[in-house]
C-alpha cells in the first residue's frame, strides 16, 4: 500500500515580500560600501598623518645637521686660527708636531666621515623598515578587501541558488496542482 505525504506549502513571496528582500539587500551593500569608504579614508588619513611626522622628523634631522655642521666649522675655523697663531710663533723645528696635528685632523675628519656614513646607512636601513611595513599594510589591507569581495560574492550566490530553487519548488508544486485539478475535473 503507498501513502502519499503531503506538506503544506510555503507561504507565497509576494511582491512586497520580495521588496523586503531586496531592499535588505542593497542596505547590505550600502553598509559594506560605507565601510569599505570609511577603511579607504582611514588607510589615506594613516598615510598623510606617517607622511607630516617623516617630514618633521626630516627638518628636525636637517636642522640638527646644520647645527652640528656649523658648530664644526667654527670649532674648525677656531682650531685653524690657533693652529696658525702657534705656527707663526714657532721656529721651523716645530714642523713635525703641525704633522701630528695634521695627522690627527685627518683622523678625526675620518672619523666623522665614517659617524654620518654610518648615521646616514642607520637613517636608510630605518626608512626601509618603514617602507616594508607600508608594504606589508598595503598587501594587508588589499588581502581583506579579496576576503569581503570574496565572502560578498558567496554570499550573492548562495542567495541567488536559493531563490531558483524556491522558484522551481513552486513551478513543481504549481504544475503538480494543476494536474490534480484536471484529473478531478475529468472524473
Amino acid at each position: 500500500m503507498l501513502m502519499a505525504v503531503m506538506m503544506a506549502p510555503r507561504e507565497n513571496w509576494t511582491d512586497e515580500r520580495l521588496d523586503d528582500l531586496n531592499k535588505k539587500v542593497d542596505d547590505g551593500f550600502t553598509r559594506v560600501d560605507a565601510d569599505i569608504r570609511e577603511l579607504r579614508g582611514d588607510v589615506k588619513d594613516l598615510r598623510s598623518k606617517m607622511n607630516e611626522r617623516f617630514d618633521a622628523q626630516t627638518v628636525l634631522m636637517n636642522e640638527r645637521f646644520d647645527a652640528q655642521t656649523v658648530l664644526m666649522n667654527e670649532r674648525f675655523d677656531a682650531q685653524t686660527v690657533l693652529t696658525n697663531e702657534r705656527f707663526e710663533s714657532q721656529s721651523v723645528s716645530s714642523n713635525e708636531r703641525f704633522d701630528g696635528v695634521n695627522a690627527r685632523f685627518d683622523a678625526l675628519s675620518h672619523s666623522f666621515d665614517e659617524r654620518f656614513d654610518s648615521q646616514s646607512a642607520s637613517t636608510n636601513e630605518r626608512f626601509d623598515g618603514v617602507n616594508a611595513r607600508f608594504d606589508a599594510m598595503h598587501l594587508s589591507v588589499n588581502a581583506r578587501f579579496d576576503a569581503m569581495n570574496h565572502s560578498v560574492n558567496e554570499r550573492s550566490d548562495a542567495m541567488h541558488r536559493t531563490m531558483v530553487r524556491g522558484f522551481i519548488a513552486m513551478g513543481g508544486i504549481t504544475v503538480t496542482c494543476f494536474v490534480g485539478l484536471a484529473g478531478l475535473i475529468v472524473f
